[in-house]
Parts: structure tokens; sequence; C-alpha cells
């Protein structure tokens, strides 16, 4: 074991070695064969320096997915994150006062201009929110809600059961189907303390059914001099279809309203509260407040998304989405198909996130075999181009025996990721593929013209500006990315396989060469390289060994080109 954690190396060699000797006895003692046991010590390795939580395409239809993450976050706002992430910060410091601050100071003034609300509270989520808001307001004492509101969240999370922890007694007017103003009237007694709405957010009751407005709600309210909480859920602040913004609930009638920050709003995971100042003050001051209170990092991404919403509320991703030209999408989808060789279809995309249940997104996908599911799922590159860097695991819909690549919510900058990760899931590649990655805005160079030209004019139309930068880096740098590159993917050590060389000076391009195995036979590549692509550190170009015809000859007529 010792020597087998010694060829590995690394601080977690000698676990890994201990569970792969253990799995090797067992497949021994069953009459199997254990394998190469020092390529299973690194795949140990590499499994357990690898992060569990990473970035994923949506490939669904579903914009904003829970279960991948609910919103993306703007570059802006990322930026914003890494600034304050990367030192100290004023979290709770008044930098002009010069003493203890809040960190509710950050964003309050912000959602106070967007909304018009008196004062804003911002916790950890609106579950935290809606608890927080009846601990302060009303436990111990009663708090009237229509049966049609007491609903089911995620992951079995019920309404009811999570509100009962403020200490609150709820008390149920109305059916299922049907709740009038005066169910809230009759209901409130001497221990009634607030009346709380709650925004059917994921679900739609239709047919046979009634429900009061909000401002016939906030003049029962009123007239008892009770506050009303409305929770409301997916929480827009800039419109978006027929969903009520939190500004208009406000000026319903709402005292306090509660919604989330990473659906509509666009933002990190958050509660954000708004309405009067006494309420507000009321829960900042509740002991539970520190509890469900947000964290610094949140705090930062929901700043930077609410700025974004001043000024240019279309660079917030999922506005962005909801937003676009349902001939972009089909265009993604088509230019996925050419690069897979799939087909294209027509589907329907949902808002997600319990925003809009009713709402139907026109959208295009790209189909092809249920088979590529699976290997989808997974982080992927292309037994032919390990100098990739990693494509993210790819999340797309099983339906009637095929694998729907939905391109409502994959972004542009995502596509030759799906395409790159599709060839790896069938164990090769295809000449569209190839046309597709070496698209730089201008003509499309296919395998053809590679194949068959060399020229420095084709190297100047695909490098253009780019040539002057290529040698910025050394031989040396390079090598020792082309082995991070290696460990990376395959987890191994490097071994030197590739050996870079340069053509003339004048034509300013390098050139690794490279010894390739490949289901269909080993082949030896010519890869010009550049930095030009950020997305991509690789070739722009393919051309094989113009010394060796066979090869070529092989080649071309497995890429269908002969």
């Amino acid at each position: 074991m010792d020597e087998l954690a010694r060829e590995v190396g690394g601080p977690l060699a000698v676990d890994a070695a201990r569970l792969v000797i253990e799995r090797a006895r067992e497949q021994i003692r069953a009459g199997g064969d254990p394998g190469d046991l020092v390529a299973r010590v690194w795949d140990e390795v590499g499994d357990a320096r690898a992060p569990r939580l990473r970035r994923a395409i949506n490939a669904t239809g579903v914009v904003i997915h829970t279960n991948l993450g609910r919103a993306p976050l703007a570059e802006e706002a990322l930026r914003h994150v890494t600034e304050v992430a990367r030192g100290y910060s004023n979290l709770e410091y008044d930098i002009v006062a010069g003493e203890r601050g809040s960190r509710q100071d950050h964003c309050a003034a912000i959602l106070q201009r967007l909304t018009g609300a008196e004062a804003a509270l911002v916790v950890n989520n609106n579950a935290a929110a809606v608890l927080l808001a009846l601990a302060a307001l009303a436990e111990g004492r009663e708090v009237v809600v229509s049966r049609g509101e007491l609903i089911e969240i995620g992951d079995g999370f019920r309404i009811p059961d999570v509100l009962a922890r403020s200490g609150a007694r709820l008390v149920e007017v109305g059916t299922t189907n049907r709740t009038r103003a005066e169910d809230y009237e009759n209901a409130i007694g001497p221990d009634t303390a607030a009346l709380l709405r709650v925004h059917q957010a994921n679900f739609r009751v239709v047919g046979f059914e009634e429900r009061p407005s909000l401002e016939e709600v906030a003049e029962v309210a009123r007239r008892h001099g009770l506050p009303l909480v409305d929770d409301l859920g997916s929480g827009a602040i800039t419109p978006v279809f027929e969903e009520p913004t939190a500004k208009e609930v406000l000026a319903a009638g709402a005292d306090l309203v509660c919604f989330s920050g990473d659906k509509l709003l666009g933002g990190p995971q958050a509660g954000i509260i708004l309405g009067r100042g006494e309420l507000i003050e009321k829960l900042r001051r509740h002991p539970l407040h520190r509890a469900v209170r947000i964290d610094k990092l949140s705090l930062a991404a929901l700043e930077g998304t609410l700025l974004l919403h001043l000024e240019a509320p279309e660079q917030i991703p999922v506005l962005r989405t909801l937003a676009q030209d349902t001939e972009k999408v089909r265009a993604r989808a088509e230019y996925l198909a050419v690069a897979t060789g799939g087909e294209v279809e027509e589907t329907v995309g949902r808002v997600g996130g319990g925003a809009l249940p009713l709402a139907e997104l026109p959208s295009f996908a790209c189909a092809v075999e249920e088979s590529l599911a699976e290997p989808l799922h997974a982080a992927t590159a292309p037994p032919v181009w390990p100098w990739f860097d990693p494509v993210p695991p790819i999340v797309g819909v099983v339906r009637d025996g095929r694998l729907l690549l939905d391109c409502l919510a994959v972004a542009d900058s995502e596509v030759r990721d799906v395409a790159v990760a599709v060839a790896a899931g069938r164990g090769g590649w295809n000449p569209a593929l190839i046309e597709l990655i070496t698209d730089l805005d201008g003509p499309i160079h296919d395998l053809n013209d590679v194949l068959a030209s060399y020229d420095a004019e084709l190297v100047s139309r695909v490098l253009g500006d780019g040539i002057a930068t290529i040698y910025q880096e050394t031989a040396e740098e390079r090598s020792a990315r082309i082995e991070a590159t290696h460990e990376r993917w395959l987890r191994r050590p490097f071994e030197p396989a590739i050996e870079p060389d340069y053509l003339a000076p004048e034509e300013a391009v390098r050139v690794a060469r490279l010894e390739l195995e490949h289901p269909s036979g080993t082949y030896r590549l010519e890869m010009p390289q550049t930095r030009l692509d950020p997305q991509m550190d690789g070739p722009l170009m393919f051309r094989y060994a113009a010394d060796d015809p066979a090869a070529i000859a092989n080649v071309r007529a497995r890429a269908g080109l002969e």
C-alpha cells in the first residue's frame, strides 16, 4: 500500500490506496480482475479533490429551476461579491461615523427607492422572512389566512408547518376554492394579531373559484387596526408578465410584503421584507432576526443585483432570458442541431420557481438520443480533445425516447459546451462540431479547408489580430499549462507525449504534435494554438500531419469527406 500511495503522492493518496486495495481484495476473492491499481488510486484521489457544488447548464426549458440553483447572477453582481469577499468590508461598520453600523443599511435605501416602501429588512430566505414577520407580530396570538393559500412548497415543506414554528396560531377561513372578504371579517376576534395573504405563486385554482382582491383584504385589516402581511413568493420588482410587483402590492394596501431574492428578482437566495417603518423595526429587534440574518456574500450579490434594477434590468440573466426574442432561442437550437446531428423541436418553456405557473414560453430544443442523458450529467471532455476545459454537467429533459436539450435558458456562450459534451458522450467527433468551434464571428472553416490547406492566408483569416499575442507564452509556460490540464482531466501524471514546435516566425503560429488514441485508430495531429478565444484553451484549427498520407486518408474517410 505504501508503494502504491508513494507512486501517486499527495496527502489523499494513502486513504485512496487503502480503499482501492480493499476493493481489489474483494474483487479477487470474487474471482474478478482488479485492473490497474495505480489508475484506480488516481481516480479516487481525483474524486476526493473535485468539488461537489458545480456550475451546470440548464437545458430543461425551466428558467428559474430550483434544483439547478434558481436565478444565475449577473456579471456585475458577481464582480461585487468578488470585491467584497477578497478582503475585509464595512459589513457592520459605518465608515462615515466611524462606529458600528448595520448590515441592513446596504440594501435598504435601494429597496425603498425601487418599491416606495417606508423601510426594508433582508434575511436569508423568504420562508425565514414570513416566519420572522409572524413571530414578531403575532407570537402566541391568531393569524387569519385563507384555506386556499395554505400551500406546500418544495421538498414537502408545508406553509402551515413552517408558520406554526413562529408561535402564532393560524385561523383558516373560506374553502379551498372560494374565500370572500367577509370570511376574514367574521374570523377576527380579540386575539387576532394579523391577516396573512399568500400569493398563489406555484399553482392556480381555475373554474368555480373566488378570491378577494388585495385591496378588499387590506380594507378589512384597516377597519380592525390589524397589519396585513402579504407573502408575495417569487417577488418581482421589475414588471414580469402579469406577476404583481412589490411596489403594486404595497400601494394596494399591504403593510408588509415578503418575497424571495433568487427568483424573479434575479439575485441570490434571500428573503426581502418591505413595508411600514414601525413594523420593520419590530422585526429587526426580534431575537429571531439574528438567527435568520443574511450573510455578507449574499448581501453583496443582492446589492449588485438591485443596483442593476435601478438602471439596467436587462443585464439580469433571468429577466434577459424571459424577455428574449424566440428567434434567438430557435437559432441556438438550430446551431446545436447542426453541430450534433440532432433535430430541432418546438417546445414550451416555463418560468419556474413557483412564478407564473400558467405562463407558457415558446421555445425550441435540439433532440438527440436518450442514451446521452447520463453522460451529459457528468463533466465531460471529448477523448479526442483532452486539452479542452471541463464542460459543466448538462441537464435536459427525456421525453418520448429522446433527450431534449431545450435552448430557452442555455446562454449563447454555452452552446459550444453542449455540442462538445454530446460529442464526448458519443465517444467521438464530427466535422460539424469542428465547424462550430472554429467559428470566430467570420467565415466558418470546415474540416475540408483545414485538411487541405495550411497556408498563411488561411492562418491569418482564422487568427486575425490574435497573431501578435501568441508568443507571449513561452514553451516552458505552455508545457506547464498542458501538464496541469492533463492532470485536471485525466487525473494522471503527465507523460510528455506532446512536444512543442514552431513554424517560421513570419507565420506566427505555434504547433504541437500529438499521437492521439481514438476508437477509430491512432492519429498524429498538428495543432496550431492561440489564446484568441478566452473560452477555449486549445486549437482553433486542425491539420493531420502532411507526412502521413495514409492517416489523412483514413481520417478523411471516417469524417465523410471522401
